[in-house]
């Protein structure tokens, strides 16, 4: 035998690891997905709100929420629609003219936010103290969502004088209290009230019906104008 060297190994193939081919079109396939969402998230609510200032989805939304013999004396609905199952309507003064946007540009000072949204136990509790007691332990979501820092903040104090309106069975439970955020109008700046008005059914166990009125042209939200601004709403059975 002669003495040849031993042949030398054969080299290995360089492959691609394969798990990194599958981690990278995960991920492309999540960012797809996210962008899929995101679009489609940007085209429902632009679609919701051309269609919020239909007066036939505006009424819809409105009988929707509440039952109902017309409007809130001297208000008209300026949008009306539900988001993810979400309905509301907002009232302005008829006086206001134009569309949403253009009505808005015109800041109008007294404006009501009609709505049913989903309510958990802990928030059931919060809202039977703040109409018993006049304390607000936590903040409606729909509160922070339109109110641009901490809700809380943005009331004097969290001190709400509470009553109920008569004229429906049961009376509707209301609490109006003072917003520290105050509208200068010439030399002067006028402090502005809040108040929610209970809809909700008492056989509803997880959601919540209320009226939100902002009035901010320095003048009360007295008990006369709960009562007038609430005369023809009937909570849904």
């Amino acid at each position: 035998m002669s003495d040849l060297p031993p042949p030398a190994p054969a080299a290995k193939k360089s492959r691609f690891p394969l798990w990194l081919l599958g981690c990278c079109g995960g991920c492309l396939l999540l960012v797809v997905a996210a962008a899929g969402g995101i679009l489609f998230t940007v085209r429902y609510m632009a679609t919701r709100i051309e269609e919020g200032a239909l007066p036939e989805v505006q009424n819809r939304t409105y009988d929707e929420i509440v039952a109902n013999s017309g409007l809130p004396p001297g208000f008209r609905i300026a949008f009306g629609n539900s988001f993810f199952s979400f309905p509301f309507v907002m009232f302005i003064p008829q006086e206001v003219k134009g569309s949403m946007e253009q009505a808005f540009k015109k800041a109008p000072e007294v404006m009501a936010i009609l709505y049913r949204a989903p309510e958990s136990a802990s928030e059931r509790a919060d809202r039977d103290r703040l109409f018993s007691t006049g304390s607000m332990p936590t903040v409606p979501a729909i509160l922070r969502m339109i109110m641009p820092e901490e809700a809380k903040a943005e009331l004097e104090s969290p001190q709400f004088r509470v009553g109920t309106i008569p004229g429906h069975e049961p009376p509707l439970r209301f609490a109006v209290g003072k917003q520290a955020r105050r509208q200068r109008t010439g030399d002067t700046e006028k402090a502005g009230e809040i108040a929610f008005v209970d809809l909700t059914p008492e056989e509803l166990e997880d959601a919540v019906v209320q009226v939100m009125i902002f009035r901010t042209d320095g003048a009360e939200i007295t008990d006369e104008f709960l009562v007038k601004f609430c005369e023809n709403f009937r909570p849904l059975k």
